[in-house]
């Protein structure tokens, strides 16, 4: 899992914090590493099954 950076939104007394808006690139790697780990667990379940 990619971990979530977090920026701090706002001033005053309280820190409000909210996840930050990917970059496209982040989104693509972290599509490709799903893909991978997909690919994986299938390639893993299909050597258990036969």
């Amino acid at each position: 899992m990619a971990k979530q950076t977090w920026e701090r939104v706002g001033g005053g007394q309280y820190d409000v914090y909210r996840p930050k808006k990917k970059s496209f690139w982040e989104r693509v790697g972290e599509v490709i590493g799903g893909m991978i780990v997909v690919v994986a667990a299938l390639a893993i379940i299909g050597a258990i099954a036969s």
